[in-house]
């Protein structure tokens, strides 16, 4: 697990934002703690801005709505890790209505995103995070994760 601290708010990304991550997951097709990501920022819970991770053994991008903090908006691939290195993209574009999930180039998910997204000034972290606020980095996938990159834009 890597951590990377926000105290300014650097990549807090707030409404009418977009950002971008991508990075290079070499993982097996199961095992991983339900919620296990390959980044997230913020802790469970609804407490997460942003987080690509494992759901039903699958990648799945999701934000949570500033405006509604109990619903998500989530972009569910049908991709599955392979135990090969794949390069996942997530892209998050609230002004052109934009989000989607890309999985070696070829889209996986999308997603129709909200006017706002949470606030949070937590660390971005990978391959581990909090399923709540207190609780320790207790979400974690297996495998590895490489040239992880988070961009404003």
């Amino acid at each position: 697990m890597a951590l990377f601290p926000d105290p300014e708010g650097a990549m807090n990304f707030g409404p009418g934002r977009k950002f971008s991550f991508e990075a290079w997951v070499k993982a097996p097709p199961s095992g991983h703690d339900e919620g296990g990501p390959v980044l997230a920022k913020g802790t469970g819970g609804g407490g997460e801005q942003f987080a690509c991770d494992f759901v039903g053994g699958r990648y799945r991008f999701y934000v949570w709505d500033g405006g509604n903090p109990n619903t998500p908006v989530v972009a569910q691939s049908t991709v599955a890790p392979n135990n090969a290195w794949q390069h996942v993209v997530g892209v998050y574009d609230q002004s052109q209505s934009l989000m989607r999930l890309y999985v070696n180039g070829v889209q996986a998910s999308s997603a129709t995103p909200r006017p706002t997204l949470v606030s949070n000034t937590h660390e971005v972290s990978v391959g581990a995070r909090k399923g709540s606020a207190g609780a320790a980095y207790d979400l974690n996938m297996l495998g590895v994760v490489d040239e992880v990159a988070l961009y404003a834009r």
